[in-house]
């Protein structure tokens, strides 16, 4: 008898029994976990989801559900209706829910997608590890002031009655959630592993003590993303910030939108001021263009102690200039670089890491979507010639076209594909 707890692993269990039995003699496969797996559309009937959560039995669920396409001016906006008696069936079976992802790529009421959200808030999901609420390419607009709500709400202080899952979620471990206001709905965070935060520019922000609050209920992090503009206006503050230890944090993903320079520099700058991160080995920034954000950026990553166990970096839309030799040496295990997107000369980046000092000497994987050129030959030889060569190049496939102008090019690109493991496939594609 075989019994899998995940679909995934059926297939290999039953190769692992043939090569033992060699002769089979009676086999039964306990198949209620490969019914366990449910992933809701427009055009799957409730008698069809039914069946799926008889056949699995009391496995745990994981669920995919995809939002019909109502649009806004449709008179049937309600859960019972626009959204299919299909979700009904699943909240049902919310005590089994292991995952659930809500993705809404369509046109849908807003009234819809109110209830779809506020329809989770009264429930129980013991099991529920994972949550996914994704509405990207929904309407903007989507946005109800009066549903703002503390992220703390189920932590030490109860908060409203209209927290997420107020029946509780004590295993829920990831949470993402993109174009949902942050003042939307707040699951659970005591236990979480996995948050993150993209918003809309123009939906409203949560307040700065909310952030704060949900950091340090949320005390058990270990990878974080937040993109675009998550904290509001009232992010500059005289008084000093205390910053909070997020001691398992091992992955943070910044990606800082706002339309005013100086607002966007206070963002930045309250955010890893906030954060306190010793164990922190990968970082993502990515300022969009605005000075003021690489600055405080550099302001607060300076001090030679904020991420003393920093391997991996990805910069991105930042003013190149700004990354400095002083900056390099705050962060001295580099082992992976990223560069995208870079604003003024790049050259001004590559110098440093030519130079005699030989900084980021442990630097051995480089990613590049900026356009270097022909200076990526004369960095990875200068590193070479210092003992310190850099072991892959990963290109974007462009930049191997853009400067194809003559033999020399192509002469160059060969010495590179002798001298290091050579990807001209390279396309970065942002993490949620």
């Amino acid at each position: 008898m075989l019994d899998s707890t995940s679909a995934s692993n059926l297939l290999p269990e039953l190769v692992i029994a043939s090569h033992i039995a060699h002769q089979w003699r009676e086999v039964a496969i306990h198949t209620g976990s490969l019914w366990s797996h449910i992933a809701v559309s427009s055009d799957h009937s409730p008698h069809m989801i039914t069946a799926y959560l008889s056949r699995s039995k009391q496995y745990p669920l994981q669920i995919t559900y995809e939002c019909p396409d109502i649009p806004s001016e449709s008179l049937y906006w309600s859960v019972e209706s626009a959204m299919m008696p299909t979700w009904g069936l699943l909240l049902a079976e919310c005590h089994r829910w292991q995952s659930l992802a809500v993705l809404c790529f369509c046109k849908l009421s807003s009234k819809a997608f109110d209830e779809l959200v506020q329809s989770l808030r009264p429930l129980s999901a013991p099991c529920l590890q994972s949550l996914i609420v994704d509405s990207d390419n929904h309407d903007y607009r989507l946005d109800r002031k009066n549903w703002v709500i503390r992220p703390g709400g189920l932590g030490a202080n109860p908060g409203p009655t209209q927290a997420a899952f107020t029946g509780g979620a004590p295993a829920l471990k990831s949470w993402k959630m993109r174009y949902l206001p942050p003042t939307y709905c707040y699951p659970p965070a005591a236990r979480l592993t996995e948050l993150s935060v993209h918003v809309h520019p123009w939906q409203t922000p949560m307040e700065n003590s909310d952030f704060r609050e949900l950091l340090t209920t949320a005390c058990h992090l270990e990878r974080l993303s937040l993109h675009g503009r998550p904290l509001g206006m009232n992010v500059i503050s005289p008084d000093p910030i205390i910053p909070i230890q997020l001691v398992h944090l091992r992955y943070l993903d910044v990606d800082a939108y706002f339309d005013s320079q100086a607002y966007n520099g206070a963002y930045v700058h309250t955010v890893f001021s906030t954060i306190a991160a010793p164990h922190l080995e990968t970082l993502i920034f990515t300022s969009n263009g605005q000075a003021p954000a690489t600055v405080a950026f550099l302001e607060l990553t300076q001090n030679g102690g904020s991420f003393p166990k920093l391997h991996t970096l990805c910069l991105s839309e930042i003013h190149s200039t700004l990354i400095t030799p002083t900056f390099i040496r705050s962060t001295p295990n580099i082992r992976q670089l990223t560069l995208l997107s870079l604003f003024e000369d790049h050259s001004t980046l590559m110098q440093p890491l030519e130079g005699p000092e030989c900084l980021w000497p442990c630097l051995q994987d480089l990613s590049v979507e900026a356009p270097f050129g022909l200076r990526l030959c004369e960095l990875v030889a200068a590193r070479i010639e210092m003992g310190h060569p850099i072991r892959s190049l990963h290109m974007n496939e462009y930049l191997t076209h853009i400067y194809d102008v003559g033999p020399d090019f192509k002469t160059k690109l060969e010495w590179l594909r002798e001298n290091v493991e050579l990807d001209t496939n390279f396309k970065y594609v942002t993490p949620f």
